[in-house]
């Protein structure tokens, strides 16, 4: 994509302390912690690239789910940019963006459900 579109560079500043949960998703194993257990959930990130053609219902959609999971929260803008194609006579937007989520630490003690001991539930995941 060439031209002169609007662009915008990121990503943006976050809280990086942990908040359970917000609207961040978990991937990965479970912790499975303690009472007395301090460890905490480390939040990362997931570098996601796409053009978008806003003339197709489908590349419409997806982009409007993204925006709004940006807005929400969920997910950072890295980078977005607009631009007129007089090809298709539609808008065209190059999106990158930082999928965020919660895993657990290395190290940190994870077990399914069905290794607790007695139902016991994890504090986190």
């Amino acid at each position: 994509m060439r031209g002169s579109g609007r662009m915008s560079m990121g990503p943006r500043p976050i809280n990086s302390e942990p908040r359970p949960w917000g609207n961040i998703p978990w991937r990965g194993p479970k912790m499975d912690r303690k009472e007395d257990d301090q460890t905490q959930p480390e939040l990362a990130y997931e570098s996601k690239i796409k053009i978008f053609d806003l003339l197709k219902p489908e590349d419409l959609e997806s982009y409007q789910e993204i925006t709004n999971k940006i807005a929400n929260g969920e997910y950072q803008m890295g980078l977005e940019k607009v631009e007129f194609s007089e090809k298709t006579g539609g808008w065209l937007v190059l999106l990158r963006w930082y999928e965020q989520y919660y895993q657990a630490p290395k190290g940190a003690q994870t077990a399914t459900e069905e290794e607790r001991p007695n139902g016991q539930k994890s504090s986190w995941g």
